[in-house]
């Protein structure tokens, strides 16, 4: 059983690489491991038993009872077998032969093998039955050759050896090794089946063709097998079926396909489906079905297209009244009607009566069925309309002329029948138009007589209808006309119509103004008379305008505070900047403006942000004030600071700020005294980072401990989350160190000494560090102890190179042990105290401390760990030892060991265990060889279980390649002919890698082409490295991919044939295995593959077809059936095993089917039949079979196809023929030659003798029509058109006319089909219903009133142009639509109502309205008929608008006149009204303030939008191209497009997006001639003003004038009254003004807040502040105000304490302004006072922080001094034993030379080379340490100079390294020359120390910032990882080892040191492998240099 422990060690060592699609591997091997294990008991009669299995004993010897081994000496021809012969052979007798234990098949395969064996000196391998252990016993039996001793003394002789091994094998493997049987059963299937069958290769050569595929395609199978398919038939290449079969060679998936094949005429049905090695394809000849459904799809299609194109609906039923068939117009008619599509087979006679209003249907249908037609109309209602269908039903028949069903068709006439009511409607409305005309109508004849008159014209001439109607136009000579009006009715009268206004005088002398317009009357072509109409135009000649005068505005500001006052207007981002404001910043007067900008541009950068997020704040109302300091640029360009202060004055209702004042405060000197404080601080804490010293004081009394930063620093604290306790610090005490330091403190607590003590910290994550305390006891004057201060540094890195030292003394004394086994001693925990080398190798750890005090057990997977300790316990426990036991170490990483050890325990003196000591040594290899062998047995039962042979030999290929740790693998197959080597399969061990080479083609191999051909062509394993110059795969994009370095061909092998060649790469240098390793593989896949091959292409065949496959017994019962056949019959082949054929025929084809299988079962030939099956859920099919008998066996094999849709074609048909009969339109269909194909009865009725219409493309009509509708045709268009054609006798007829084409499936036009339509009726009420459109059009489309006509459902049915006009609407939009469903909601309610009110009670109605969409009133004027309303109306929107106009104004100017209204208001209550009355606009408003633009009324503009338009300004002036650059113009403008005009081009997205399109602006124009708005109308659509609307938009700007110059004054004086109070409350400081002349001061309400005093309790004179001042202040401030004023200057400041209300004293800092009269006297002085309280209190703590500075700066002054001490001592007092060490080991040497051995002289060598470095580690750390202790001072150094010197020192090893030194130009600097020349040299040394093959190249280059030089030290050389780039720059860290590369690990630590005490910074950047950047800065400026010990 070791194999299979060994296969299962083998899956834990993978499974941590596995991926997650491995998963499910792993978990199945483990299930087998665990199978195994239970089946070896019944392999074997010798089995070891459960319980014997905790025995101690070796499972090796155990497994090998499981086997029989044998003997064979070909010398003797005798057969040697060992004892258990007897489990496998109980009558085995000695002289007994191998072959004798198998049945007489197994002896013969046997016999065979041993002679080949004997004759070619190979083993083999053979599974064969037993003939005494019953049919399922099954032995292996495995031979090779190999020594042994003879029967003649000391000789040896070549033997056969080998093994025989039980294997119980099921069911399912006997099919697997017996193919024999399954081979003849698919050989008969495909002899039997009527299918052509063909199976072709990779390489496209055809390997097998059964003779149905050979004579379906005129040839011999000879003549196919062994050809390539594409070279044998050229006309199949390069098309869909080279293409499909490629698809599926590649994809592996089934195709199906239907192919034409040219050569043969023949059409085939191919199902293509993936086979071993290449394709498998069943051919089916489906020729005379693909004609005869052509056939059928041809008629059917083309009489299914006549049907689809008929213009009415057309169904069909049975006659069970269920629908069978219906074309596209009776689809959508029921659609329409019952919202669903019409459902074939439901029952509908009464649902279809109920939708077609067929009440009296069952008669209808009824008589269709007894052969009668019936045609009737019905009204129905479809899209909510009414329509009128002429239905005809009748009856259908068959070709016996048997009534199945009926044909109903509906025809919709409801144009007709509309055509006729239209044309009685019109007579009757032209009457009423002509009567109810408001304007006058009339017509003359060709003498000028009057034909007819209305009444309206006899009103306006004032003459009676009756004397107008017997009068001529001549006789009118009392008409004065202004103008001729015989010469306009002349001109009618020649065809032209005119249009005139005249004036006239009426009958009693009245004079008029009349509009004319006259227009000839035109019937059938010829002129007919003169049409008029006359319209009264006399009061649109009534218009009056007037415009009012200007008025003035002022403005006055006041300003009176010395601090800049700032005033911000938010919503109109303006903000209003004091004089001080501006000079605070340098700035005079005029040289600001008032953008928000002027301040946010000028605020500092760094401090932008959090100043605009207090504003924000300020603004959303999150903060009460505002109040910031931050630096704010001078014009000078400098930066000063300042104290900001705002609030928020006024918000509007929805709480936004619509107010904001403020001032601005100049703090810079109180700044620099802040920044001098912080500078002090920052430079006492850089001092104690430097020296690692921080700072604590322990207040006695509240026994409170103070911390500096430094402190949490070095106890590794986070000073937010830690408290500074003197508990605290205890815990971060040493345990060790905690008595020491109690007993020190307590001594300097007690007064006796003060606080000197080194002592250990432990931080929080575990690291020790020293640390030197200092301090002393704080007494106060009474001698009361108060407090203890000291200050803590960091001295680990002193004791660490204390340590080092200790190290490096140890290093003398080691002495490496190089035993090879794994030697430790463990304590009683199983941690280490000893172990070796090897040990260390074993656990995958370099250093001996990852191991000591350590069990390592954590290292090692967790089932080996256990097993140690559990081994290790039992010795410890015991007491005894264990010998000779075999583990296994599995570490983490994958890697597995197999130990044999030897464990003893350890005692003390006492006798007690103290720990284990053991020895092991590793037996890997031996445990590999078991493992193989389970590996060859796991890859054999792969190839025999996976289905899939490619899944099966991936499996192999990833098995293999896992126990050969290998990275990539291929197997490679041959073809059928032997010839190439195609790719089957390969393995990635990275499926991540493999997806990058999905889909990628590998090449066929020739013999001895790359490695897998050279193992083929030389039958031999074919090794590969790097070394042999090639690559060995086709892809080398894989190989350079993965880095493969090495990798092996393994031919496969079967017979002496190589069959597969196995490929195997690896990232190493060898992949190592033994040969016989490879050869038991070859020889063991090659037996499996071949068999598996051979079955996987016999069992295809059966379960790939596509069709109803199955084999019948001698009684037609079922005994294999396919998984269509199973699909098909609702079961599983076990179901239907043994049931009848006929269990599934139909009934009354029964007798049929028997017939036809019992003749072609006994003739034994194969025949053809169709019949129908009935399935279990009742359906019923047909099938067309295919049945042969099986020869020599009484046996059917019968094959099937589905045809029921092709019997269903048929039915349908007769069908379609039976409807285009009982049609009476004509149907005809041609050829694309113009011969007829199909004429219904209709078409032969109406063209009589068929033979007469042949010889024409398009019959019944005449050319060209005839050749063009049949050219358009045959380029596959639809045409349709009313035509005229001739019948019989003569006479021509209306037709409408459908003609198109029908097309096969490959798009190919194979007829054509034209429908003819009677519409003749149609046509003759279309010519009536003209003649009276064109006289009424005519009338309507003269007059000046728009009309328009709506019938009693408010349809309307007529628009004249003067309508279209009017309304802004097409007539094509309106016409036939509904009033109030076209106006919806917009329709105003007085139209509804009076139409309603005509209509109802028949009255005419007269009312003016508002029309809202196109901005105009009305008169209309509505009279009723008997079809509906006729309508007239006019324009009367001048006369409307100036009446609302007037009304709007008043009511405006009367709301101007209240208090507390805005100008805004005031405005915006105007516009909303005026907007509210002109309708569909944006009346806007826009105030003018010098450049700048501000919107004032928006009416719902964008915000956006509104915001950009303000952006653009505005100007008064054009530039120098004489364009204006703001939107709006200083004079007045209408703009149709703004998307044309430049300057709004930037604009156009907003206003596409609020749909503006036009613009009419107006400037506004106050006093002195200046603009001080803009008027702005906004319109969604293209337009310019009419005359009315700019009258209408010159009184809107008057009125806007008005208003904006009365409140702009109003707002000007407001605001400069405001503004003083606004700044006292905006700042925090305390206002104050002071009356000179009576000693008066006005305080702010600040004073409250500052003081405490509030403003009842003061008196508010100047003695009063006075007597507040400090008194050690109150005489020098008073002195300094009053010279102030004698002096006559503008600013006084002082600063001073004043005593507050709470009797405490603030510092303040007072500033004034003073305001002199016109006699230079002093009048009035304001000015603010300011708290700079915590300032001074800032300064005094500077005063203390400086007097700390200078005692922490000495304490690091004696600190650096115990340093020097110490470095002294390391130079001179450590180097003397060392030197006395070093000297007298080599006197030791000279003198006993030639009496020491080589080890000795070994460690003679160790000791004087170690005492050799340690001399230079301990110069080297005097070096670091003299590095922060050299005070000399900085001077200019030259670089350049640096370095050539440098570069002298190293001249020799540049020239001997052959290195390239590049230097740029480098700076001069300030610094120490020393330590930079040490630098320089370092970083150059360690370029040329650390190289690569390559000569070194070192490049020195510089950059430089605003501050910093930065220099760069670039190598070649052999790179840094990232992982220890902070490494490297640490004391003693070294990266390699001492052999390597020589150095103590200093070097880069001092140049760091030197670098930042430089004050620079220095950091590294590197690749490994390419080489390493130091990069460091030095300041351009020259550092000032510390005077401490760093």
């Amino acid at each position: 059983m070791i194999k299979t422990l060994s296969q299962l060690e083998f899956l834990v060592e993978q499974l941590p690489n596995a991926s997650i699609e491995q998963l499910p591997y792993f978990t199945e091997q483990f299930h087998e491991i665990l199978k195994v294990l239970k089946a070896k008991g019944h392999q074997c009669p010798t089995l070891i038993h459960d319980e014997e299995l905790s025995d101690s004993h070796d499972f090796f010897i155990d497994s090998l009872a499981e086997l029989c081994i044998w003997e064979y000496f070909p010398s003797t021809q005798q057969f040697v077998f060992s004892d258990n012969i007897i489990n496998y052979w109980p009558d085995y007798q000695l002289g007994n032969r191998l072959e004798d234990i198998f049945l007489d098949s197994g002896k013969e395969v046997l016999k065979r093998c041993l002679s080949k064996a004997i004759s070619t000196k190979k083993g083999f391998e053979v599974v064969l039955q037993a003939n005494e252990r019953g049919e399922n016993l099954w032995l292996e039996v495995s031979a090779h050759w190999n020594l042994a001793n003879s029967n003649q003394a000391n000789a040896k002789e070549e033997v056969l050896m080998g093994i025989i091994r039980a294997m119980k094998i099921g069911t399912q493997d006997l099919q697997i090794i017996n193919t024999e049987e399954s081979a003849n059963f698919a050989y008969d299937l495909l002899a039997g089946i009527s299918d052509g069958f063909v199976v072709i290769n990779q390489d496209w050569i055809i390997t097998y063709a059964n003779e149905q595929l050979a004579s379906s395609i005129q040839t011999t199978v000879g003549q196919l097998i062994g050809k390539n398919v594409w070279q044998t038939f050229p006309e199949f290449s390069s098309g869909p079926f080279q293409a499909t079969c490629q698809d599926v060679m590649t994809n592996r998936q089934m195709k199906v396909m239907v192919n034409y094949f040219t050569p043969w005429n023949t059409w085939f049905q191919n199902r293509i489906f993936p086979a071993s090695n290449g394709i498998a394809i069943f051919s089916t000849n489906i020729t005379y079905e693909k004609r005869l459904e052509q056939s059928l799809i041809k008629s059917e299609a083309e009489l299914e297209s006549l049907v689809e194109n008929i213009p009415y609906g057309v169904f069909s039923l049975d006659l069970s009244f269920r629908l069978l068939k219906y074309n596209g117009a009776f689809r959508n008619f029921w659609l329409q009607k019952s919202g669903a599509e019409p459902q074939v087979g439901i029952p509908l006679p009464y649902e279809i009566c109920s939708v077609a209003n067929l009440v009296d249907c069952d008669i209808f249908f009824q008589d269709a069925i007894r052969g009668k037609s019936t045609t009737i109309e019905r009204k129905i209602e479809v899209s909510n309309s009414e329509q009128i269908f002429e239905i005809s039903i009748n009856p259908s028949y068959n070709t016996h002329h048997d009534v199945v069903g009926i044909t109903v068709l509906m025809n919709n006439i409801t144009s007709r029948k509309q055509t006729e009511q239209i044309l009685l409607e019109n007579q009757q409305r032209y009457q009423s138009l002509f009567d109810q005309n408001p304007d006058g109508v009339f017509s003359l004849d060709f003498e000028g007589k009057f034909t007819s008159a209305n009444a309206a014209l006899a009103d306006i001439l004032e003459y009676p209808i009756e004397s107008l109607l017997k009068c001529q136009v001549s006789s009118f000579s009392e008409l004065a006309f202004s103008e001729n009006l015989q010469e306009i009715l002349q001109k009618t009268l020649e065809g032209t119509s005119q249009s005139i206004e005249i004036g006239i005088y009426t009958g009693t002398g009245i004079p008029k103004r009349v509009h004319l317009t006259s227009m000839p009357i035109v019937l059938n072509g010829q002129l007919q008379g003169v049409y008029g109409i006359v319209k009264d135009i006399t009061s649109s000649f009534e218009t009056s305008q007037a415009i009012v005068a200007n008025e003035q505005k002022w403005k006055r500001a006041l300003e009176g505070s010395l601090q800049g006052v700032w005033d911000w207007r938010v919503c109109e981002q303006k903000v209003h900047y004091s004089k001080i404001w501006k000079e605070l910043i340098g700035y005079e007067e005029n040289e600001i403006g008032e953008s928000f900008d002027e301040w946010s541009s000028r605020v500092h950068p760094e401090d932008i942000d959090r100043v605009l997020t207090s504003v924000q704040q300020l603004i959303v109302d999150e903060i009460q004030y505002f109040e910031e300091i931050y630096r704010f640029r001078h014009k000078k360009n400098h930066y000063i600071w300042v104290l900001d202060r705002g609030v928020v004055m006024e918000r509007n209702t929805q709480k936004e700020p619509i107010r904001v004042v403020g001032t601005l405060s100049d703090i810079s000197q109180l700044k620099e005294v802040e920044e001098q404080l912080l500078k002090s601080e920052k430079n006492l804490t850089d001092a104690q980072k430097i020296a690692r010293i921080g700072s604590w004081e322990l207040e006695l009394q509240k026994n409170s401990l103070v911390w500096s930063d430094e402190v949490f620093s070095l106890f590794g604290l986070d000073k937010k989350t830690s408290n500074a306790t003197f508990e605290t610090f205890l815990q971060c005490v040493h345990p060790d160190d905690k008595d020491t330091f109690l007993e020190a403190y307590h001594q300097v607590f007690t007064g006796k000494e003060r606080l000197n003590i080194e002592h250990r910290i432990v931080l929080p994550t575990g690291e020790i560090r020293y640390i030197h305390e200092r301090g002393e006891l704080i007494t106060n004057e009474s001698g009361q102890s108060i407090a203890i201060k000291g200050t803590s540094q960091d001295i680990t890195e002193r004791k660490q190179i204390e340590l080092s030292l200790l190290q490096e003394r140890n290093f003398l004394k080691i002495v490496i042990d190089n035993i090879p086994a794994y030697i430790y001693y463990k304590d009683t925990e199983h941690r280490h105290l000893l172990v070796n080398k090897s040990g260390l190798d074993l656990f995958g750890v370099s250093k001996e401390e990852s191991l000591l005090h350590q069990s390592g057990l954590n290292l090692l997977e967790e089932s080996s760990a256990n097993l140690l300790r559990e081994q290790e316990e039992y010795v410890m426990s015991s007491g005894n030892a264990v010998t000779n036991i075999k583990e296994y170490f599995l570490t983490k990483s994958g890697q597995i060991k197999w130990l044999l050890s030897n464990k003893v325990p350890l005692h003390d003196t006492s006798g007690e265990v103290i720990g284990v000591v053991g020895v092991s040594r590793d037996i890997t290899d031996s445990v590999k060889k078991e493992l193989e062998q389970e590996h060859l047995w796991t890859i054999s039962r792969k190839l025999n279980e996976i289905e899939n042979l490619q899944v099966a030999i991936y499996e192999s290929l990833r098995i293999l390649a896992y126990y050969l740790d290998c990275v990539y693998a291929e197997a490679w197959m041959l073809n059928l002919n032997h010839s190439k080597l195609n790719l089957h399969t390969n393995w990635f061990a990275d499926e991540s890698v493999a997806l990058d080479f999905t889909g990628l083609a590998f090449q066929d191999l020739k013999r001895g082409e790359f490695l897998p051909g050279m193992a083929w062509a030389t039958q031999r394993i074919q090794e590969w490295d790097l070394s042999h110059g090639f690559i060995p795969s086709t892809e080398k994009r894989i190989i350079e991919k993965l880095d493969c370095r090495s990798g092996v061909a393994l031919p496969i092998m079967f017979r002496g044939q190589v069959i597969a060649v196995f490929c195997f790469y690896s990232t190493e240098e060898h992949i190592s295995n033994a040969t016989d390793f490879f050869d038991n593989v070859s020889r063991q896949i090659g037996v499996d593959l071949s068999r598996r091959k051979a079955e996987d292409e016999l069992n295809i065949f059966f379960n790939s077809s596509p069709d109803f496959l199955c084999m019948l017994d001698a009684d037609f019962c079922f005994t294999k059936l396919n998984k269509v056949a199973t699909e098909w019959l609702y079961g599983t082949e076990q179901s239907l095993m043994g049931k009848s054929v006929f269990d599934y025929v139909y009934e009354s084809d029964k007798e049929k089917t028997q017939q036809q299988i019992s003749l072609l079962a006994q003739t034994r030939q194969v025949g053809y039949f169709e019949n129908r099956i009935l399935k279990d859920d009742g359906e019923v099919r047909w099938l067309a079979w295919t049945v042969a008998s099986i020869k020599e066996q009484d046996r059917v094999i019968a094959a099937a196809k589905d045809i029921t849709e092709k019997k269903h074609s048929d039915q349908h048909l007769s069908l379609y023929k039976q409807l285009l009969d009982n049609m009476n339109d004509l149907v005809c269909l041609w050829s694309p030659e113009g011969k007829p194909i199909y004429v219904n009865k209709s078409f032969y009725e109406f063209a009589g003798d068929f033979t007469d219409i042949v010889d024409k493309k398009i019959p019944l009509l005449e050319e060209p029509l005839a050749q063009n509708i049949f050219d358009a045709v045959l380029n596959g268009k639809h045409v349709s058109q009313d035509v005229v054609i001739y019948d019989k006798e003569e006479d021509w007829i209306d037709y409408y006319v459908s003609a198109g084409p029908i097309a096969d499936e490959n798009n190919q036009i194979v007829s054509l089909f034209t429908i003819f339509t009677d519409i003749s009726e149609r046509k003759k009420h279309e010519r009536d219903l003209e003649q009276y459109n064109v006289q009424i059009t005519n009338i309507l489309e003269s007059i000046t009133d728009g009309f328009f006509a709506v019938n009693h459902q408010y349809t309307v049915t007529y628009m004249n142009a003067e309508a279209e006009r009017l309304l802004g609407m097409s007539r094509n939009f309106l016409i036939n639509e509904n009033l109030w469903d076209t106006f919806g909601h917009g329709a105003p309610l007085s139209y509804y109502s009076e139409y309603t009110r005509a209509i109802e009670e028949n009255v005419s109605v007269s009312f003016d309205d508002y029309y809202a969409p196109g901005r105009r009133w009305f008169h209309i004027n509505a009279y009723p008929s008997e079809n509906g309303l006729s309508i007239f109306f006019r324009d009367v929107t001048e006369q409307k608008l100036k009446e609302q106009l007037d009304r709007i104004e008043k009511a405006a100017l009367e709301y101007n006149t209240l208090q507390d209204t805005t100008l805004a208001q005031v405005l915006e209550y105007y516009i909303n009204e005026v907007q509210e009355l002109q309708g569909r606009t944006f009346i806007t408003t826009w105030q003018v303030e010098g450049k700048e633009l501000k919107m004032l009324v928006d009416s719902n503009l964008d915000e956006n939008l509104v915001t950009s338009i303000e952006t653009f300004g505005f100007s008064t002036n054009p530039n120098e191209d004489g364009e204006y650059t703001s939107l709006f113009f200083p004079h007045k403008q209408f703009v149709k497009n703004l998307a044309l005009m430049p300057q709004w081009q930037p604009l156009v997205a907003m206003l596409r997006a609020q749909r503006i399109k036009a613009c009419w602006s107006m400037p506004i124009v106050g006093a002195a001639n200046k603009i001080i708005g803009i008027l702005a109308y906004f319109f969604n659509d293209e337009r310019v003003p009419s005359r009315e609307e700019e009258v209408a938009l010159e009184n809107v700007k008057r009125v806007v004038t008005l208003i904006m110059e009365s409140k702009l004054a109003e707002l000007a004086l407001r605001e400069s009254n405001e503004r003083y109070n606004l700044v006292a409350k905006a700042t925090n400081d305390l206002i104050w003004d002071l009356d000179i002349e009576t000693n008066e001061i006005l305080w702010s309400d600040s004073i409250s807040q500052i003081l405490g005093y509030s403003l009842q309790e003061i008196t508010g004179d100047y003695y009063w502040w006075l007597s507040k001042v400090h008194p050690d202040d109150a005489e020098r401030v008073n002195h300094g105000l009053r010279k102030h004023l004698v002096d006559k200057k503008l600013h006084w400041e002082d600063e001073y304490r004043i005593l507050c209300a709470d009797y405490s004293y603030k510092f303040v800092y007072d500033r004034g302004f003073t305001l002199y009269d016109e006699n230079n006297n002093p009048v009035r002085m304001i000015g603010a006072i300011q708290d700079v309280s915590p300032l001074k209190k800032t300064e005094l703590k500077l005063n203390e922080l400086n007097i700390e500075l200078e005692k922490r700066a000495s304490e690091l002054v004696a600190s650096n001094e115990e340093l020097e001490r110490f470095a002294y001592v390391a130079s001179h007092d450590l180097q003397e034993p060392l030197r006395m060490v070093s000297s007298f080991l080599q006197l030791l040497q000279k003198k006993y030379d030639t009496q020491l051995d080589d080890q000795a002289k070994k460690y003679i060598y160790f000791a004087v080379n170690g005492s050799e470095r340690m001399k230079q580690l301990i110069l080297d750390l005097l070096e670091y340490s003299r590095v922060g202790t050299n005070r000399e001072a900085f001077i200019l150094v030259d670089l350049n100079e640096v370095v050539t010197e440098v570069m002298q020192i190293y001249d020799e090893k540049i020239k001997k390294e052959q290195a390239t030194v590049l230097v740029g130009k480098l700076p001069i600097v300030d610094g120490n020359r020393v330590q930079l020349l040490q630098l320089v040299q370092n970083l150059i040394g360690n370029a040329l120390k650390y190289r690569r093959e390559k000569d070194p190249i070192i490049k020195i280059e510089l950059e430089e910032t605003e501050n910093d030089w930065i220099f760069s030290f670039s190598d070649n050389g052999i790179g840094i990882d990232s992982a220890y780039f902070k490494k490297i720059f640490i004391i003693f860290q070294r990266l390699h080892s001492k052999t390597e590369y020589s150095g103590t690990g200093i070097g880069l630590a001092i140049c760091k040191k030197i670098v930042e005490r430089h004050r620079g910074r220095m950091w590294v950047e590197s690749i490994v492998g390419e080489g390493s950047t130091f990069r460091f800065t030095l300041p351009k400026n020259k550092p000032k240099f510390l005077e401490v010990n760093l």
